[in-house]
């Protein structure tokens, strides 16, 4: 059993994968354990209370119309528990990782590149890792993470080959 275990682990670990599903892993144990303080959530949570959603969205877009898309998913997260906010960033920045390092990495299959995507994967997660992510909390985690990380996931992704 154990001939066919070690193979399978030492595959895994050299998988290109590997470093991009890490990163995610260890970003859903910080996003479970992270205190959410809302701030502008509170307002855009409150949306969906007050008023029909098209109709607040309408007088949203006649003020700032480059939010109007972003604000869509903004109430509608803001109004879900936060959990769900926690599982779907967490997604988000593991694609961004992943989106980052098939743009650096390329996509061959030989030996040598798929070195080369593990360790550009590495580097992906270790540069999302050092992002001093307390910036991301002055408005309110699940605002201004969906104001700017979701779009640049979003760019990156596609992006990529």
């Amino acid at each position: 059993m154990t001939e066919t275990v070690k193979p399978r682990l030492r595959a895994l670990a050299f998988h290109p994968l590997t470093p991009c599903l890490v990163f995610g892993f260890f970003t859903a144990l910080w996003h479970f354990g992270l205190v959410v303080v809302d701030v502008d959530e509170a307002f855009y949570g409150a949306v969906l209370g007050n008023q029909p959603l098209w109709e607040f969205l309408a007088g949203q877009y006649a003020r700032w119309s480059s939010r109007t898309v972003i604000e869509f998913f903004l109430c509608i997260f803001s109004s879900l528990p936060r959990w769900v906010w926690r599982a779907a960033d967490t997604g988000v920045l593991t694609g961004l990782a992943l989106a980052m390092a098939r743009l650096a990495g390329g996509v061959g299959t030989s030996a040598a590149d798929m070195a080369a995507r593990r360790r550009v994967g590495w580097l992906a997660a270790a540069l999302l890792w050092l992002y001093p992510w307390w910036y991301l909390s002055t408005a309110g985690w699940v605002a201004t993470t969906m104001n700017y990380l979701w779009p640049l996931a979003g760019c990156a992704w596609p992006s990529s080959p």
